[in-house]
């Protein structure tokens, strides 16, 4: 029998869980004043999330779900990445965080380098996986909670002014015991990334001296918050056009994408993190994201497109080399010795010769990752682009070409028969764009490379006097539907490739429309390809381009047509043999973009005035 109890009891000491602690989640309303309210305390996380989206959270008081102290999920919170820190997933890069396209997956969509874009809108959190669902640039993707802090939008105070008489001492934690890393003085003033109420002091999280530290106030005795809110929107600005701004940890910069849409009223700001559609309230953002829908945005259904960010790089521009030229001396360069850009204007044009990717979308990319031509990688390597300038490795790793022009050439082959070909792994179309589509997924870890190099096109258009603005009509794929460019407007014609990346659907693929046909009661789009084509519309790889050539067709319902075709006035005519004719006598073209289109009417006919018979 004692034999028979040590049995018992030994196996009983195997498999009690002696030590373990099953986790516990508080569901807490943020509040605005930084107090919180207690709405309980759950063992199972699914209960938890319950009462938190049933809570009736608003601006100033946000249900959030706390785990060991720190907010795992909240309902309305914007993620703010951490900086100076080596993501769990990133090899031990620092600042690099990968975007997962669900919680399971281990293929990476895209990754974010931190100090280019702090915020992304917070959406959920999956406790099986330990990652945090966000919205960056467009795109919609899972991240490690380790990459984030959740923060409730009842806690975005914009920033603080220090009051105190005496300087108050910054530290690595919100407690006094905390380890001081210096002071903060009156009249200082500071962005606040997040803040604590310990029962007596109101912490602030700071940047401080290269990276975070908090200070204490008591109650509003020792500083005051200046302002509140969300520091990446949208403005319709009073020049009339469409300013993004965004918060990074130098401060906070913008993009300017081009005219704003109509609908965007001038003195109010507006909630997007994909630029496509606008919120006048940040918690409809965040409710039709989590929906997957746009229903209460101001344009819903109709998305917008900024036109330099989703021209297909595979265009033309009707600038010449002496206007790139002239655009160098106007920022105030005098020589090469100031600038490696300076006097390349014909290398730019000889680029979209070659490989038939447009002069002023290369020479805008050039202007941003160069600065202007000015930085060392530019003037020591004659790399404009930042070719093989890695976040970790960014000098020591460019590489280095013989002469500015070389890397100028390499720039547009790279372009246009890599990321923008349809047989590349980096294809996601052929536009700059964001984190969701374009060249942006995989060419830069900033989420508004893509952004920048639109700026700069836009701008610099806009002081050369906008010959280019508009010039094309566009046309999106705007759903991850896979479809088909055909050699001919017919179902049965040849597929010349699929708009779709070679392992993943992508939504927000453009296409410059050339023309509108119908066959067989059925009505085609004629496209320039991305794929580059021979005199047979077969695909040829040696990165050159063929505008004559590179044409397909696709069905009029796979695309969003994003500007006006214009519209052509034109009457049948008949004359007699021999007769002069003028083909564009009493012809008007015109559309709502740019009115008056006229002028610009050019003829392709085979009408012979010694030859009886009809002409189309």
């Amino acid at each position: 029998m004692k034999n028979l109890l040590k049995y018992i009891l030994l196996c009983f000491c195997i498999f009690l869980p002696f030590g373990v602690k099953a986790a516990t989640y508080q569901v807490e309303v943020v509040r605005s004043d930084a107090g919180n309210t207690s709405l309980g305390t759950f063992s199972d996380y699914n209960e938890a999330k319950r009462v938190m989206n049933e809570y009736p959270s608003d601006n100033k008081n946000v249900a959030a779900i706390y785990r060991d102290g720190k907010i795992i999920n909240a309902k309305y919170a914007v993620s703010q990445f951490n900086y100076n820190h080596a993501a769990p997933d990133s090899g031990g890069a620092d600042n690099i965080h990968r975007l997962f396209p669900s919680t399971t997956s281990s293929t990476v969509y895209t990754t974010v380098a931190a100090p280019y874009g702090i915020d992304a809108a917070f959406l959920d959190y999956d406790v099986s996986s330990d990652r945090a669902q966000i919205k960056i640039s467009g795109y919609t993707g899972w991240t490690y909670l380790a990459n984030i802090n959740v923060v409730p939008i009842s806690k975005l105070a914009t920033s603080v002014k220090v009051t105190a008489t005496t300087n108050i001492t910054v530290r690595a934690d919100h407690n006094t015991g905390s380890t001081a890393l210096g002071s903060v003085a009156l009249g200082d003033v500071y962005t606040f990334y997040d803040k604590y109420y310990d029962g007596t002091y109101t912490w602030y999280k700071i940047y401080y001296n290269g990276g975070y530290g908090w200070f204490a106030s008591l109650n509003e005795r020792w500083s005051v918050e200046l302002d509140s809110g969300i520091q990446t929107y949208y403005e319709h600005h009073s020049k009339g056009n469409l300013i993004h701004y965004y918060n990074n940890h130098w401060g906070t910069s913008y993009t300017n994408l081009g005219p704003a849409p109509s609908y965007l009223n001038g003195n109010m700001n507006y909630y997007s993190f994909d630029g496509q559609y606008f919120y006048d309230d940040y918690k409809k953002m965040i409710d039709d994201y989590k929906e997957n829908s746009n229903r209460r945005a101001v344009n819903a259904g109709k998305p917008h497109y900024a036109y330099y960010l989703y021209l297909p790089n595979h265009s033309k521009t009707g600038y010449t080399a002496d206007d790139f030229n002239q655009i160098i001396r106007n920022y105030g360069y005098t020589s090469k010795a100031q600038s490696a850009m300076y006097d390349e204007g014909q290398s730019f044009i000889e680029s979209q010769e070659k490989y038939g990717v447009n002069a002023l979308l290369t020479f805008s990319a050039a202007i941003n990752e160069s600065a202007r031509g000015t930085s060392d990688i530019a003037r020591y390597k004659n790399n404009l682009f930042g070719h093989g300038a890695y976040d970790n490795c960014p000098f020591d790793c460019a590489t280095s070409y013989a002469s500015v022009k070389e890397g100028i050439m390499a720039h547009a082959k790279m372009t246009g028969a890599g990321y923008n070909s349809p047989s590349d792994w980096r294809y996601y179309g052929s536009h700059y764009g964001n984190k969701q589509s374009g060249m942006n997924i995989q060419y830069a870890t900033d989420p508004y490379w893509g952004e920048k190099a639109a700026h700069n096109a836009f701008i610099n258009d806009h002081n050369f006097g906008s010959q280019d603005y508009l010039i094309n009509t566009i046309g999106l794929k705007i759903s991850d539907k896979q479809v088909e460019v055909k050699k001919q407007p017919n179902e049965q014609s040849e597929t010349i490739y699929v708009m779709k990346n070679k392992s993943t659907s992508v939504a927000n693929m453009p296409v410059i429309v050339l023309d509108k046909v119908t066959q067989n009661n059925q009505s085609w789009y004629k496209v320039y390809t991305d794929a580059s084509l021979d005199g047979n519309q077969n695909v040829i790889n040696d990165g050159t381009y063929s505008f004559e050539n590179s044409y397909g067709y696709i069905k009029v319902e796979d695309l969003y047509v994003t500007n006006n075709q214009p519209t052509i006035y034109a009457n049948d005519i008949q004359i007699n043999v021999g007769d002069l004719i003028d083909l564009k006598k009493n012809v008007t073209a015109n559309d709502v973009e740019n009115g008056d289109l006229t002028s610009r009417i050019t003829v392709t006919s085979d009408v012979n005035p010694m030859v009886e018979g009809n002409y189309t």
